[in-house]
């Protein structure tokens, strides 16, 4: 009996020195668990449950019980009455899938369940954003419900030679042609640094690219090689027009429905304000359509961020959110992400780049907002479905 006492007051010891070893800061991770759910019910791709707290509807789910890559997120914010609509499923197909909550200090997913997805009621109107993975670049392309297209920056393409560039493969040119895209409404370069540039420079130089109307850049002198390709790739398109936007200017595709304003370029910039000049002058786009938002800011930093909340106080709310300057400490501010409150976010960082993005200080910053990363490194290439009005599908490719 003795030493069963002894026993207990030594455990009852060690549980008391865990708990207060926790504290309110610390996120408290449980992954996977149960959770309760309530009047759980699947019909014409919408799945629909209650829970005690009200939190964001998420839903992780595949056709693979092992790998859930697909995720899908309510636009609107938290509740207890859940509704999701999927965007993406095939008719009369077994999907597995799991809710996750996420408050503040805990994570939790339900146990995987599934349902087949029988007659499929898919939204009409369905705006796609891929990021592309470049490795270590930017590339991102929007295509609208009616088809038009926008190309933003183009990574390496053929023009970076290390594993974490790419191997100098044209990837951005090469994503194009399987999506048998031949016609860009908008191709925008946000700075002429070779990680942003080179692959437009491939994708303007190439024959089967049949027809650019506008191209976007910020008209910064860069005497770079891949630069130089892109301002020649572009002469010999005579029905191109080559400008630098205005601030404020907007984009406007499918009769409005979709709008890009720009809210940021060089012209709020000193070169002696900033030690990365090109960076935060890059071209800074805030999409919308309907209720979905997406910020896209090239590579500018902490500064033109200040910048742009000094013009843009009240314009820059998200669900979703491509992260500035590769997950770089200087590239997300707690200032921008307290105003801009993305749900999910993307970081085009490439494996084993020498600049070690992204940074913890990002990472921190984007955990502490509860934010969902999703990375170029970790899950490659990452496709965004949207109906705009209730929901957004993340699919990753790894």
């Amino acid at each position: 009996m003795k030493i069963n006492r002894f026993l207990i007051s030594v455990l009852v010891l060690l549980i008391l020195s865990l708990l207060f070893s926790c504290t309110k800061d610390e996120k408290l991770i449980t992954e996977p668990e149960t959770m309760e759910i309530y009047d759980l019910s699947y019909s014409n791709s919408i799945l629909t449950w209650k829970s005690s707290e009200s939190t964001r509807s998420i839903v992780q789910y595949s056709t693979d019980s092992d790998f859930l890559n697909h995720t899908a997120y309510s636009i609107q914010g938290e509740t207890t009455n859940h509704s999701i609509i999927f965007l993406d499923l095939n008719s009369d197909t077994t999907y597995y899938y799991r809710i996750k909550q996420k408050t503040a200090d805990t994570i939790i997913y339900s146990s995987i369940k599934k349902f087949n997805s029988g007659a499929v009621s898919t939204p009409a109107q369905i705006l796609k954003v891929v990021y592309i993975d470049v490795k270590q670049g930017d590339s991102e392309l929007i295509k609208t419900p009616e088809g038009n297209v926008v190309l933003i920056d183009g990574g390496y393409g053929s023009y970076g030679a290390e594993s974490w560039t790419g191997f100098g493969q044209k990837i951005t040119l090469n994503y194009l042609k399987s999506e048998s895209i031949t016609s860009i409404n908008y191709l925008i370069l946000t700075h002429p640094h070779a990680d942003h540039v080179g692959g437009l420079a491939d994708v303007l130089s190439d024959s089967s690219i049949t027809k650019v109307d506008y191209v976007y850049d910020n008209m910064l002198s860069s005497t770079s090689e891949a630069y130089i390709d892109f301002l020649n790739a572009i002469t010999p398109r005579s029905e191109t027009n080559y400008a630098l936007p205005e601030l404020g200017s907007f984009i406007s595709l499918d009769s409005d429905q979709v709008k890009m304003k720009l809210i940021h370029n060089k012209n709020q910039m000193d070169e002696d304000d900033t030690g990365h000049y090109y960076n935060d002058c890059s071209l800074t786009y805030h999409l919308e359509f309907k209720n979905f938002k997406a910020m896209f800011q090239g590579d500018a930093e902490t500064v033109a961020q200040d910048v742009i909340l000094s013009n843009y106080p009240n314009d820059i709310r998200s669900q979703f959110y491509k992260v500035g300057h590769h997950g770089s400490y200087n590239g997300t501010s707690r200032a921008w992400m307290e105003k801009m409150r993305p749900v999910a976010c993307y970081i085009p960082c490439g494996a084993g780049n020498p600049y070690g993005h992204p940074h913890n200080q990002t990472l921190t910053i984007l955990e502490d907002f509860n934010v969902d990363i999703y990375r170029a490194d970790q899950n490659g290439t990452v496709i965004l479905l949207t109906d705009g009005e209730n929901n957004f599908t993340i699919i990753r490719e790894k």
